[in-house]
């Protein structure tokens, strides 16, 4: 998770360094850079939360009470889930 967003702004400072003087265009390349990177992490995590665990999506607060009250959640304690 760290390495990743450790990436993610190195890439952006990265982006900002002006090449040619203009620090309107090194600005908007780390602002886009910084922003598709931001896009593609959460289209990641949206894509495993559809596909590989359903159930991890939302709080999980709903779903440990009823597992705390003894009620069979199906699904919640695998371990896809809880990566």
């Amino acid at each position: 998770g760290s390495k990743l967003l450790a990436l993610k702004f190195a890439l952006s400072a990265r982006a900002m360094a002006p090449t040619s003087g203009d620090v309107a265009s090194a600005w908007f390349r780390a602002f886009f850079t910084h922003t598709v990177l931001s896009l593609a992490l959460v289209a990641v995590a949206a894509i495993l939360v559809i596909w590989v665990a359903p159930i991890a999506g939302g709080s999980g607060i709903p779903e440990v009470k009823a597992y705390l009250q003894g009620i069979k959640v199906p699904g919640m304690l695998r371990t896809g889930v809880l990566l």
